[in-house]
């Protein structure tokens, strides 16, 4: 189960991805990922509002 993340084909554009190093995608991969639903595990959210509340 997960949370929706990242809107599928986002108007920020290219910006709105960042890779792990903090780079933006080429335009050849961005090409490929604008179409894609991003989400994020359910625990991920559950830790991190964890850590909000402490």
């Amino acid at each position: 189960m997960g949370i929706n993340g990242k809107s599928k084909y986002p108007l920020g554009g290219i910006d709105v991805f960042k890779l792990a190093d903090g780079s933006v995608p080429s335009q050849g991969i961005f090409r490929k990922m604008e179409g894609l639903s991003w989400a994020i595990p359910i625990d991920t959210f559950q830790e991190l509002v964890s850590h909000l509340k402490a």
